[in-house]
């Protein structure tokens, strides 16, 4: 049996040590951005080394294992090319002490050095014990992913076997494995959202049987080719089964479009919403759930070739971005009396569905395709007493007993059987092929057009 493992978080250099990841935690890390003096006194960033490949290295002088894998790390930062990796070292101890160090082991590759602040960083970073040495890795899939042989397993009483068919792809997969979003521990089996087979169950594993077509919980590793999970986690999907590749992608964007509808405006059939990055999965996913509702959509994509497809979906209507700004168009929208926009691109577009939505309305932002802050005027927030609030899917679970968020999950799968909820799937990839899917999962527009599937038994 094969799987992946995510080695972009934590890295003890002198031990082997492989911990995998099962379960449906849903813990958020997100990469820190510090700055702290360097050995000539200098406040430098470690955004100055995200570009690379890099190694951050926490020790101190007092650590007797830092003290002797620090002539390794020297090695490895002289060895390699500085234009493709790095090492930096961030000493937590007085700099008087690793000046003296430093100069006594020649240590080259650059050091930072801090107190209090370091700690704290580093707990950031996962290191909740506060343990040295303490190394992270970033950098592309190349270098952080492994591909590795794992024995078969047998389940423990309340637990199932799960063969698992295929696993949604996202841009999440993409940043946990440079280091940039750590969403769960690392290491880690990677994957956010899977469907499989149950091949072997516990004696008290409950209601599933063995063929049973299932749903992993969000946030399981679910790029392996078997999984051991309690039982009590999957969800059952009904017969008959729409494809592996349309199941597979229907729990995180599902239940973001599913909560983005329920959770922030009281919606009643007849009403109107807006939504930019209509061509996203939770768009679309938006747009059939909303159908089912008898809630209208306004759908705003930037290629017109897209419009087609989304009326088909449900869609009541669609426009092009460019469009957006034309004050017949926007006269025309703001006819519509639209109380909630759905923001998933932020930066200027989030002013325009400002101007699109009635007095006192709210936008809810889940995303930032243009990886910049949500921009709002102003007299859009005193004038039309506008409201933003953002948005977490994890937020909607919070609110809802795990009976009733499987009871969704289930509705989910029942959507997609019946072909109302599709997703436009661009490439499927076999388990031995990952680095290629993950490649593809960067790409954007045109390039990508669609999801990323991995097929882990194919």
């Amino acid at each position: 049996m094969k799987n992946l493992f995510i080695f972009a978080g934590l890295i003890i250099i002198s031990i082997a040590v492989v911990f995998q990841f099962q379960g449906s935690q849903k813990q958020t890390i997100v990469m820190p951005e510090f700055s702290l003096k360097n050995m000539a006194g200098e406040t430098v960033s470690i955004e100055k080394y995200k570009g690379n490949k890099t190694l951050i290295n926490f020790w101190a002088t007092w650590c007797r294992p830092c003290r002797k894998e620090m002539p390794m790390l020297n090695g490895v930062y002289l060895s390699a090319d500085p234009t493709e990796f790095s090492v930096v070292g961030i000493a937590i101890d007085k700099p008087e002490k690793v000046a003296q160090f430093v100069a006594e082991l020649g240590i080259d590759f650059p050091i930072m050095v801090g107190q209090s602040e370091a700690y704290d960083i580093m707990k950031e970073l996962g290191n909740e014990a506060l343990t040295l040495p303490y190394t992270i890795h970033y950098g592309p899939p190349e270098s952080s992913l492994q591909l590795t042989e794992c024995q078969e397993e047998n389940p423990n009483p309340e637990e199932a076997i799960v063969h698992i068919d295929a696993v949604g792809m996202h841009i999440a997969d993409s940043l946990t494995a440079r280091g940039t979003e750590i969403l769960k521990p690392v290491p880690c089996i990677p994957g956010f959202e899977g469907v499989g087979t149950v091949k072997k169950l516990g004696s008290k594993a409950g209601d599933l049987k063995e063929g049973d077509k299932v749903l992993l919980p969000m946030g399981t590793g679910a790029m392996t080719q078997q999984l051991k999970i309690p039982a009590s986690s999957l969800t059952k999907v009904p017969e008959p089964y729409a494809p592996d590749a349309q199941l597979a992608l229907i729990t995180v964007n599902g239940f973001t479009a599913y909560f983005l509808l329920r959770d922030y405006w009281p919606l009643k059939e007849g009403d109107w919403v807006i939504q930019n990055a209509a061509n996203s999965n939770v768009g679309r996913y938006l747009i059939a759930l909303a159908k089912e509702e008898g809630v209208n959509t306004l759908n705003i994509v930037r290629r017109k070739s897209l419009i087609p497809e989304l009326i088909e979906l449900g869609a009541t209507e669609v426009i092009l971005d460019r469009e957006h700004s034309d004050e017949k168009i926007l006269e025309n929208i703001l006819s519509k009396n639209i109380k909630l926009a759905i923001d998933a691109v932020a930066g200027q577009a989030t002013e325009q569905l400002a101007k699109s939505i009635s007095d006192e309305g709210l936008i809810v932002n889940y995303g930032t395709v243009t990886k910049e802050m949500c921009h709002i005027s102003f007299w859009s927030l005193f004038r039309k007493k506008i409201t933003l609030k953002g948005m977490s899917t994890l937020n909607g679970f919070e609110t809802r007993t795990e009976e009733r968020v499987k009871e969704i999950h289930q509705d989910l799968a029942v959507m997609a059987n019946q072909s109302m909820l599709q997703t436009k799937i661009a490439a499927t990839y076999g388990i031995e092929d990952y680095l290629k899917a993950y490649r593809h999962i960067d790409q954007t527009g045109k390039e990508r057009d669609g999801k990323i599937v991995l097929l882990p038994n194919n």
